[in-house]
C-alpha cells in the first residue's frame, strides 16, 4: 500500500513538473480551424496533408506539420497581407488530432498500445499508472526506452516509488516503447569451507550483502584452521585479481564481516594448508591434497566424480599467477574424459594452489 501511495504521489507531481511544456507540434492528419476576422469566407477546417501541409485561400501551401498552430497564424496573416487584405487578425487551432500511440511492455498489470490526447503530455509514470502500475517483480530502477531515430536508454524511477521523487521522469513521445525489465535475481556462490557451498540468495531488496552475512546463509565456516577468503567478480575470465581476505583462529574481523559482497560474485573460503580444491558438481565438493603430476581428471575422480546435473563443459580452472593474480580459465571436462590416446586432447596438470570449479547445468 505505502509502495501504491508513493508512486501515486510521484504521478501528481510529474503533473506540475509538467505543466509548463512547449507547445503542441502539428502532425500530419490533424484538422486545423482557421479563423480571419477580417475575411470570414475564408474561415474553415483544413486537413493537414501527408506532406505536412495545408493549402489555404488566397495564401496557397503553408507548412503546418512539426509546427505550433502560432507560427501557422502567422505565416498565413503574412501570406493573406502580402495582397489580399492590408491588416489580417488569424487564429488557428487544432479541431482534431491524429491518435498518438505509445507502448508500456513487460513487467506492467495492462501492457499494450495506449493512446495520448496531443497537446496533453504524458510523463513515464502516468504510462505506467494507465497500463496498471508495476508487477511485483518488476525494477522500477531499469525501464528501458526505445525510441524512434535515438540510442535506446534507461530510465531509473526507483526513487518516485520508494521516496516519492519524480526528478528523473520524463515525457513519453510518440511510438515509444516503454519495457518494464524483470528484477534481476540477487544472489552469490559460495564454495569451500562452509556447512552448505552453492548459491545463496540475497534477501529482501538488497543490492550487497556484508560477508559475514553471506558466509552465514551458505553455513558458517566448517572445519577451518588457518585460511583466507577469495572473492572473485561475476563471470571472471582471464587473469583476475580476486579480493583476498585472511582468516584467523577466530574467524572475520570486525572490519573483515563488513566487507560488500555483490550479487552474482563468487567466494571460496579456502584453508591455506589445502593446496586444490575441487567444488561444485561433484559428489564430493572439498580439498584435495596435492602432489607433483596431479592432473584434473585425478583430482575430479578424488573428489567422487561428476555429479548429476553437472555442466561439465564449462568447468572452471583457477590458478595462481607469480603477480598474486588469478587466473580463470574454462575447460571442457567432456572432451577430456572422452579422449583417446591419441588424442590431440590431454589431461591438464594442476600447480599448487588451484580451484576447479564444475558449474551446474543450466538445463
Amino acid at each position: 500500500m505505502r509502495r501504491l501511495l508513493l508512486f501515486l504521489l510521484a504521478a501528481c507531481l510529474a503533473v506540475g513538473a509538467f505543466a509548463g511544456a512547449e507547445g503542441y507540434k502539428i502532425r500530419v492528419g490533424d484538422e486545423l480551424s482557421v479563423k480571419v476576422r477580417e475575411a470570414p469566407e475564408l474561415n474553415g477546417d483544413y486537413l493537414v496533408a501527408e506532406d505536412g501541409t495545408i493549402v489555404f485561400p488566397e495564401v496557397g501551401t503553408v507548412k503546418a506539420a512539426g509546427r505550433t498552430v502560432a507560427e501557422v497564424a502567422r505565416d498565413i496573416r503574412k501570406g493573406l497581407e502580402g495582397g489580399y487584405l492590408a491588416r489580417a487578425s488569424v487564429q488557428v487551432v487544432v479541431s482534431h488530432y491524429t491518435p498518438v500511440r505509445y507502448y508500456v511492455l513487460g513487467r506492467v498489470r495492462n501492457p499494450g498500445a495506449f493512446e495520448m490526447e496531443p497537446g496533453i503530455p504524458v510523463t513515464l509514470l502516468q504510462a505506467l499508472a494507465f497500463a496498471g502500475g508495476l508487477t511485483e517483480d518488476a525494477d522500477p530502477s531499469r525501464i528501458k526506452i526505445i525510441r524512434k531515430n535515438e540510442n535506446t536508454f534507461t530510465v531509473d524511477l526507483a526513487p518516485a516509488f520508494s521516496a516519492g521523487d519524480a526528478s528523473n521522469d520524463i515525457f513519453v513521445r510518440e511510438g515509444d516503447i516503454v519495457i518494464v525489465l524483470k528484477k534481476q535475481d540477487r544472489f552469490a556462490y559460495v564454495f569451500g569451507a562452509v556447512g552448505s557451498p552453492g548459491r545463496i540468495d540475497f534477501p529482501g531488496e538488497s543490492g550487497s550483502l556484508p560477508l559475514g552475512a553471506v558466509v552465514a546463509l551458505a553455513g558458517g565456516f566448517r572445519e577451518l584452521t588457518d585460511g583466507e577468503i577469495q572473492i572473485f567478480p561475476p563471470n571472471p575470465s582471464g587473469d583476475v585479481r580476486p579480493q583476498v581476505i585472511p582468516l584467523g583462529e577466530t574467524g572475520l574481523t570486525r572490519e573483515a564481516f563488513v566487507v560488500p559482497v555483490e550479487p552474482r560474485q563468487t567466494v571460496f573460503v579456502l584453508d591455506r594448508k589445502t593446496k586444490i580444491y575441487v567444488l561444485g558438481k561433484v559428489r564430493k565438493p572439498g580439498p584435495i591434497p596435492y602432489r607433483k603430476g596431479l592432473t584434473i581428471l585425478e583430482a575430479v575422480a578424488l573428489a567422487g566424480g561428476l555429479a548429476e546435473g553437472s555442466a561439465e563443459n564449462r568447468t572452471k580452472l583457477i590458478t595462481s599467477n607469480p603477480d598474486g593474480t588469478k587466473k580463470v580459465a574454462e575447460i571442457n571436462l567432456s572432451k577430456l574424459l572422452s579422449a583417446d590416446k591419441g588424442d590431440s586432447v590431454k589431461d591438464i596438470e594442476l600447480s599448487p594452489r588451484t580451484i576447479i570449479v564444475v558449474p551446474e547445468s543450466r538445463f
